[in-house]
């Protein structure tokens, strides 16, 4: 049996999704971002972090980038995530209570792909 990478290698995945119409291709990047102490290089936690980058931007130096974070420990950007901004959406009830699960997620006509990459990052952990 192979041993366990931690943190695990960056994932991505491909996606597509229409807003105003108009359809964007997208990858998704999921992964930790090691944090490294600042005198010796040792890492001292992990930043966990989704991010959103349109398919086939062709200058990217002009193409704005969305940071979108929550609060400390215990406040992950989840409800950012898939409440606010993000691709996919939790399906709401019509009075915008959450159904009893399982959930579903439909894609959200909110999202702000269409006006910059997104990246959404949790509160640090000490993943070592």
């Amino acid at each position: 049996m192979d041993p366990i990478v931690y943190p695990p290698k960056p994932i991505t995945t491909q996606h597509s999704i229409t807003l105003h119409g108009v359809k964007i291709d997208y990858t998704a990047h999921v992964g930790f971002q090691p944090i490294h102490n600042a005198t010796n290089g040792d890492i001292e936690g992990r930043l966990f972090y989704v991010y959103y980058s349109k398919n086939n931007v062709t200058d990217k130096s002009k193409r704005p980038v969305w940071f979108l974070f929550n609060g400390g420990p215990g406040a992950a950007s989840v409800w950012l995530h898939m409440g606010a901004f993000g691709p996919k959406m939790v399906k709401l009830e019509p009075n915008g209570m959450a159904p009893p699960p399982p959930y579903t997620y439909v894609d959200n006509p909110n999202c702000l792909l269409d006006t910059g990459d997104m990246v959404f990052i949790d509160a640090i952990g000490h993943w070592l």
